[in-house]
């Protein structure tokens, strides 16, 4: 599904599993898509969790916008997702740039995530300020790991 999202974007996404069970949102890292997801995604919906995997602006089957993407922006589409399909609260997952973006949608919208402490990231929780991401887009942090 390739929905507007509200906010200058139009994000693909995937969502599986019984609508009604506690909804896990998975936020993949670059170069990939949401399918990098897919044994995750498999083995959740079978537990009878609901899974939202999304592709990023610029990645799979969602569109580039003009212009740079900072982080804010990566982690807000998420968050307009999750408004779009009337998603209070989800656990928030993600890997490499999808785990600093889960990390700042944290940041940005505390109130969504469903699970309030967050796995170690290891040396994506400690990326310098202005740091480029591996295609050199430059999108990767806008912000400091302080949350400034």
């Amino acid at each position: 599904m390739n929905p507007q999202i509200g906010n200058g974007a139009t994000l693909f996404f995937e969502d599986l599993g019984p609508r009604d069970r506690a909804p896990v949102i998975l936020i993949h890292g670059h170069p990939f898509n949401h399918s990098m997801w897919s044994p995750q995604t498999a083995a959740l919906t079978t537990a009878g969790y609901r899974v939202i995997t999304p592709d990023l602006r610029g990645y799979g089957k969602s569109p580039v916008l003009p212009g740079k993407t900072p982080l804010a922006g990566f982690a807000d589409d998420p968050a307009a997702l999750l408004d779009r399909l009337d998603v209070e609260q989800a656990v928030v997952g993600g890997v490499s740039t999808g785990g600093r973006t889960a990390i700042e949608l944290r940041w940005r919208h505390r109130p969504r995530e469903r699970c309030r402490r967050p796995a170690r990231a290891g040396r994506a929780a400690r990326l310098r300020p202005g740091a480029r991401g591996a295609a050199g887009r430059g999108a990767l942090p806008d912000r400091g790991t302080d949350g400034r």
